[in-house]
């Protein structure tokens, strides 16, 4: 072979070498598309839920990728709401009960105030309606049947 040959057949090498890098490049980034587009359409679904379930909250500060996450972004971890309503089954109605981040308001509370039920540091400016666990009417409920019985109990005891 000429020095001229091998110069023609390493430069239709060196193009062909090229081109499959390209062909490898284009689909790397195909399946990298493919595996993040999902992701991306799925925040927007909870989302668009969001504004369903909660009409009032739709285009506010809370209407955002942070109700869930703990960056405006979103796609990082999520928030004490985020994992409430991850392990709710993707409900939202299921936790508005809830206080997610514990600061003493219902999630529903401050979902209907347009603060973040997934941080502590952001809550209504009121002061929270005291929680009824319902033990609170039961002890009413008991405290008035002791204080009939001991009524009772005196009368017959007058009477003897």
């Amino acid at each position: 072979m000429s020095r001229k040959e091998i110069k023609l057949v390493a430069a239709r090498t060196g193009h062909q070498n090229r081109r499959k890098n390209r062909e490898i490049i284009w689909c790397i980034a195909f399946a990298a598309m493919l595996l993040l587009a999902p992701q991306v359409m799925a925040r927007q679904n909870y989302l668009s839920t969001f504004e369903t379930t909660y009409p009032a909250a739709a285009g506010s500060r809370i209407d955002a990728c942070n109700l869930c996450h703990n960056s405006p972004e979103g796609g990082d971890a999520r928030n004490s709401y985020g994992l409430s309503y991850a392990s709710s089954g993707r409900d939202f109605a299921a936790i508005e009960t809830a206080d997610s981040d514990g600061d003493g308001w219902t999630n529903l509370q401050e979902i209907k105030s347009l603060t973040f039920p997934g941080d502590a540091n952001d809550h209504p400016t009121t002061t929270p309606a005291p929680k009824s666990s319902g033990f609170e009417a039961i002890g009413t409920i008991a405290a008035l049947f002791v204080v009939v019985m001991a009524i009772v109990y005196r009368q017959r005891k007058g009477k003897q």
